[in-house]
C-alpha cells in the first residue's frame, strides 16, 4: 500500500448539541445527528464519481475530466474485526482508482441507527480516546469517537495509512510527516525549470502525477514553454524560491528572469512529492496598500445567493454603528476570486480595504465560474452573462440592503471590465441602486467595435 495515495481522508461526526470542551477523556456528551443540504464540492478537480471509478461509471463521458473517486464507508467495512484492518479491501479500491487515473477520497461514518453495525474501532477508546453518545432518532444511544480529541483525531488514521497498513491497534499512532523537506521541493522545482529551458521535456514530466501526465504530456509541456519563450524571450536565470501550503498540497514558487520579463513558476506538489500542478504567474508577492488602515474596519464572511449556486463573500465593514454607504464589486471576465487576484495583485481587496478605511462598506464575492466551475461547465451552452454575472451582482445588493449597518438607499455597484460593461443590465435588473461605476468597462456599442476592431487592440 505504500505506493498508493489518498487525496482526502475525513470522518463525519454529527453536530453536537452540548459543547464538548473542558471535559476529561472518557466523558459523555449527547449529540443529535441532523440532516444538512451540504454536498462534497470539488472545485477545479473535475467530475467526481461516487463509489465507482471513472472507468466503471457509464454516466461520465470521456471528455469530462474525473480526478476523484469518492466513497463513504462505515468503520465495520474497514475494520470487520476489532484490531484487524481489511488491507485487501482498501488496496483493491486504491488500485482500481489509480488505474482509472483518479485519486481516492473517502469518509468513514462513525454513527448509524443499525444496532448490528459496529461504529468505530474499540482501540480508540482503549487508548483513552474521548467518546460521545449519539441520540439517533430515539433509538438506543450510540457511541461515536470525538474527532476534536487529539487522541482520536483523523491524523492517526492517516498515520496508519502511511505506515503501509500496519495498524497499531493497542496504542495511538503519530501523524505522518511529509516525505519531502521544503528545500528538496525547491531544488526539484529549479531542476524542473532547468529541464524545460534545456528542451528536456521527456525528463521534465517524469515527476508528474498520473493526472498531470495525462493532461500535460511532454509535447504539450513543450508547447507551453515555447509560448512563454516567444512572449518573454529565453530564460536567463532563476532566483529566489518560496513555499506555500494549499490544503494537502505544497506550492513552490521560483522566480524566473526571462529576457523580456519576470515570472514566477508555480509548481504544486502532492503528499507523495509528485508534481500535480504547474502555473506561470506574474512575479512578486502581494503586499497590502499603504492606504489600508486595518484599525478602522473589520471583515465578516457572508453568503451571496441561495441554494447550490450560493457564493462565499467578504464584507469589509467600517467600525461604528452606521448605517454606512456600501459598494458591490463585480468581476471582469474569467473565473475570478473575490479579490480579483492576478499574480501578486489583488485589485478588489485593495479597493475594499481602501474604501472601508474611509467609511464605505464593500462587498466582494467569488465569481460563479470560479466557485462552481463544474456546474457552469456542464451548462456552458445554456448560460449567458445573466447567469455568469448579473444575477449574483443583484443578489449581492440584496445582501447589503438587508444588513443592519448598511444604508439601503446608498448602495452602489462598481463593475470592472466585463462587470463594467454589464452595468446597464445590472441596473435594469435591480431597482433602487444609488449609483454605478464602470471601471475599465467597454462603453462603446458592440457593433461599433466590430466595425473598428483596431480600437480593441489599441485599448487592450
Amino acid at each position: 500500500m505504500n505506493e498508493m495515495k489518498i487525496l482526502l481522508l475525513s470522518v463525519l461526526v454529527f453536530l453536537p448539541v452540548l459543547p464538548a470542551a473542558g471535559q476529561p477523556h472518557g466523558g459523555v456528551v449527547t449529540v443529535v445527528p441532523e440532516e444538512t443540504d451540504e454536498i462534497l464540492a470539488n472545485p477545479g478537480m473535475g467530475w467526481e464519481t461516487f463509489h465507482r471509478t471513472s472507468k466503471q461509471d457509464k454516466n461520465v463521458p470521456s471528455w469530462i475530466p474525473s480526478t476523484v473517486n469518492y466513497a463513504r464507508w462505515g468503520w465495520g467495512e474497514l475494520e470487520p474485526q476489532p484490531g484487524k484492518i481489511d488491507d485487501a479491501f482498501l488496496d483493491k479500491i486504491l488500485k482500481e482508482t489509480h488505474d482509472s487515473g483518479q485519486q481516492l477520497a473517502f469518509r468513514v461514518m462513525c454513527c448509524s441507527p443499525d444496532k448490528n453495525r459496529p461504529y468505530h474501532p474499540r482501540w480508540l477508546k482503549e487508548v483513552g480516546g474521548r467518546e460521545l453518545i449519539a441520540d439517533h432518532k430515539g433509538v438506543e444511544p450510540l457511541p461515536i469517537p470525538d474527532m476534536d480529541d487529539p487522541i482520536v483525531n483523523v491524523d492517526y488514521v492517516r498515520a496508519w495509512k502511511s505506515s503501509g497498513g500496519n495498524a497499531q491497534n493497542d496504542k495511538p499512532l503519530q501523524p505522518a510527516a511529509s516525505s519531502a523537506h521544503p528545500d528538496e521541493r525547491a531544488e526539484m522545482t529549479r531542476k524542473f525549470v532547468a529541464q524545460m529551458a534545456a528542451g528536456q521535456f521527456a525528463e521534465a514530466v517524469e515527476p508528474f502525477d498520473k493526472v498531470m501526465k495525462k493532461a500535460l504530456p511532454a509535447d504539450k509541456l513543450q508547447e507551453v514553454w515555447d509560448g512563454l519563450v516567444k512572449q518573454h524571450g529565453p530564460l536567463e536565470r532563476t532566483t529566489e524560491t518560496r513555499t506555500e501550503k494549499i490544503q494537502q498540497y505544497r506550492a513552490v514558487y521560483v522566480s524566473c528572469q526571462f529576457q523580456r520579463g519576470l515570472l514566477d513558476a508555480k509548481v504544486v506538489f502532492d503528499s507523495d512529492n509528485k508534481i500535480s500542478g504547474l502555473f506561470f504567474v506574474p512575479a512578486g508577492k502581494y503586499k497590502p496598500p499603504a492606504y489600508a488602515d486595518f484599525s478602522k474596519f473589520t471583515e465578516e464572511e457572508v453568503s451571496v445567493g441561495k441554494g447550490l449556486l450560493s457564493l462565499p463573500g467578504t464584507l469589509a465593514l467600517p467600525k461604528g454603528d452606521g448605517p454606512f454607504p456600501a459598494v458591490v464589486l463585480v468581476h471582469g471576465s474569467g473565473p475570478n476570486d473575490r479579490d480579483e487576484t492576478i499574480g501578486p495583485n489583488k485589485l478588489f481587496r485593495d479597493l475594499a480595504h481602501g474604501l472601508a478605511s474611509r467609511g464605505i462598506a464593500v462587498l466582494r464575492y467569488e465569481k460563479r465560474t470560479k466557485h462552481h466551475p463544474i456546474m457552469m461547465a456542464l451548462a456552458v451552452n445554456r448560460i449567458t452573462v445573466k447567469e455568469e454575472t448579473v444575477d449574483d451582482a443583484v443578489a449581492a445588493c440584496d445582501v447589503l440592503a438587508s444588513h443592519e449597518k448598511i444604508d439601503p438607499t446608498r448602495i452602489l455597484v462598481l463593475g470592472h471590465s466585463l462587470g463594467g460593461m454589464l452595468i446597464p443590465r445590472i441596473g435594469k435588473a435591480k431597482d433602487g441602486i444609488a449609483g454605478f461605476i464602470s471601471l475599465a468597462g467597454s462603453t462603446r456599442p458592440l457593433a461599433l467595435k466590430q466595425a473598428n476592431p483596431s480600437w480593441l487592440y489599441n485599448c487592450a
